[in-house]
């Protein structure tokens, strides 16, 4: 590669020579004389003459796809720049940068990633070959802003219009909103910032402030959907099933002859999911997406296979969680963990009979002080899990857990050797529909349980 390949690929030109089109004031934000790096002269052309609309936002929750007020912003805004023939800029090192991407590429709509980079473009070397659906920034590198986010100051240097998904007062995107409300040559109803539904009284104050300032504040339309069921299919007439689906039978739920995996919301990625495919995903399922723990175990229950992890297992030897609790004693024990705003335990999951799980492996967690299990080869580790080493640990030995060290795959458990739960019957008439086992309905346990 050489300085050549990159020559002939972009186009670099001085940001300030091209001051008719974009506000000499803001530019001395980014730096004194920074460049701009088009992949080539006709996007430069069209970034001229195209109006450019800039999306910002603060962090999402863990990632943008799983907020459903996120999405609708996303959505409302994607339409707009379609109608207007807009290019859509947004910060390349973002975490939400691949979901607005792959949003704009499922609208049909043009858009690019904002870089900024420090240095001298032309001292490097770029493969003319790799595909660029971005544009460069460079700065020298004696002014580079550290107390902002480049690639989000970027944004806001080069948009005609930018709107703000999400703003956490007093952060990041929160500072550069605020610098382009007060540059004098910059009308700031050119700023649009989505309006919480029910703020904070601290979002509620900030709010008041862009108002003031000239922002428009503004609500995302909300997409037409149907009555709102824990996963799609319960959108659709509840099918015909052999399955058993009822309230869970007594000697069930006093039983010990069974060890309960129980499931969770999914936080990141399906084990084996690649990001391209959660962004999929979430254009598949009309706007669900945060899938419940009922969303999990339909999951489980098509893919017939529980996957072996690493979330908080000593030396990072992936293993399958299972406890011995009878049900009815889980039901008692489950309590709601204020710290992290969620109970400790949901009421789903798979159930399997212990000797079953004996017979391929899983075996019953050893709990030992710390000392102790260093000492142990990390195979046998895998099997341990700490005792509290003072009054204000959490003990885990009411846990009674189980672990199976590789995946389970749950084809070639028998219809009598394994059972579902969940927490309604109408979600267990669903779940029967796709379930080789029977369905049980915790709701009389958990009723007593109040």
């Amino acid at each position: 590669m050489s300085t050549d390949a990159f020559e002939v690929s972009s186009v670099v030109v001085d940001l300030k020579d091209l001051a008719n089109r974009w506000n000499p004031s803001m530019i001395d934000w980014l730096a004194d004389k920074p460049k701009l790096v088009c992949p080539s002269e006709n996007l430069l052309h069209s970034l001229l003459k195209t109006t450019l609309l800039g999306i910002l936002a603060s962090h999402p929750h863990r990632d943008a796809f799983r907020s459903p007020s996120w999405q609708h912003s996303l959505d409302s805004t994607l339409h707009r720049a379609k109608r207007s023939s807009q290019i859509v800029l947004f910060p390349l090192g973002a975490p939400h940068a691949p979901a607005i991407e792959f949003a704009c590429e499922n609208y049909g709509v043009k858009c690019l990633g904002v870089h900024v980079r420090f240095g001298n473009p032309l001292a490097l070397s770029v493969d003319s070959n790799a595909p660029v659906k971005h544009l460069e920034l460079w700065c020298d590198t004696s002014i580079q802003q550290s107390n902002l986010a480049a690639d989000d100051l970027g944004v806001c240097i080069l948009a005609d219009q930018l709107i703000a998904l999400k703003v956490s007062p007093s952060g990041k995107i929160a500072s550069i909103l605020e610098r382009r409300l007060r540059c004098e040559e910059v009308e700031p109803s050119s700023l649009w910032i989505r309006a919480e539904q029910n703020p904070s009284k601290a979002i509620a104050m900030a709010q008041k402030h862009w108002s003031q300032l000239g922002a428009v504040l503004w609500f995302a339309d909300q997409p037409d959907l149907p009555t709102a069921t824990p996963w799609s299919c319960g959108h659709r007439r509840i099918p015909a099933t052999l399955q058993l689906a009822c309230d869970i039978p007594n000697r069930l739920a006093s039983t010990d002859n069974f060890l309960i995996h129980t499931t969770r919301t999914r936080q990141t990625l399906w084990p084996n999911q690649s990001e391209r495919d959660l962004l999929d995903e979430a254009f598949r399922l009309e706007w669900n997406p945060s899938p419940s723990p009922l969303d999990t175990l339909l999951h489980i229950v098509t893919e017939q296979k529980l996957v072996a992890t690493t979330a908080r297992k000593r030396g990072d030897l992936p293993s399958i969680s299972f406890t011995e609790n009878p049900i009815g004693e889980l039901v008692r024990m489950r309590s709601f963990q204020s710290h992290l705003a969620r109970w400790d335990w949901e009421p789903y999951g798979i159930a399997i009979r212990r000797t079953t799980l004996e017979n391929i492996g899983c075996r019953r967690v050893r709990y030992l002080h710390e000392p102790q299990i260093d000492q142990l080869d990390p195979s046998e580790q895998t099997f341990c899990q700490p005792l509290p080493s003072n009054p204000g640990c959490r003990d885990w030995t009411v846990e009674k857990e189980w672990r199976l060290a590789s995946d389970l795959r749950l084809a070639h458990i028998s219809p009598s050797d394994a059972f579902l739960l969940v927490a309604h019957v109408w979600q267990a008439k669903l779940l029967a529909h796709y379930s080789r086992w029977p369905v049980y309905a915790l709701e009389p346990l958990l009723s007593l349980g109040r």
